[in-house]
């Protein structure tokens, strides 16, 4: 008989006199998918997202929520993408933030990415692409992007600055630029 049977079950769930109770992981298939407000979103990106900055200009945020309703990620679209000119492409819509908590199991990003792509292609019905862009600066080299269905487009220029005007540099790597038709 091994020795990894029942006794290793009993460390996620430990009786309420046992000291610390970890929280089991949260299953891609238990989450869900909200509009949330302005305010909500900008905590979590200040917080936790790895730029710690807000998302000027965001057209759609959206939260993650575990099955008791606690916020546990996010994701903001904006119409302004990098290369539009002045006043946009409307039809184009760039995925600006996202950010889940650890607790999320392996595969929750692609998952929950794709859900947020039908939600946009609901409530915005005149977008026709989303980009993402991937910062290996940042160790990002855009699996998730491309397990949600988003194509490789290009490797974009190195950025002094972002795409609202700030002259603060953002990035001194070129980005993978990925791009998925929503039809």
């Amino acid at each position: 008989m091994s020795g990894g049977g029942a006794t290793r079950q009993h460390i996620l769930f430990q009786r309420e006199d046992s000291g610390s109770n970890p929280t089991p992981p949260l299953q891609p298939r238990q989450l869900t998918v909200k509009k949330i407000t302005r305010d909500e979103a900008r905590k979590i990106w200040l917080a936790n997202h790895y730029l710690h900055r807000d998302v000027p200009g965001a057209s759609l945020e959206l939260g993650v929520f575990s099955p008791n309703n606690e916020l546990v990620g996010a994701i903001c679209f904006s119409a302004w993408v990098v290369w539009a000119p002045k006043g946009g492409r409307p039809h184009t819509w760039e995925l600006r933030r996202f950010w889940l908590h650890d607790r999320c199991q392996r595969n929750s990003e692609s998952r929950i990415l794709r859900i947020a792509c039908r939600m946009v292609k609901k409530l915005a019905p005149h977008v026709q692409h989303i980009l993402a862009y991937a910062d290996p600066g940042a160790g990002h080299k855009g699996i998730i992007y491309r397990a949600a269905g988003f194509k490789f487009k290009y490797m974009s220029g190195i950025s002094e600055g972002n795409s609202y005007g700030s002259t603060k540099e953002i990035s001194r790597t070129k980005k993978y630029c990925y791009m998925l038709w929503l039809k």
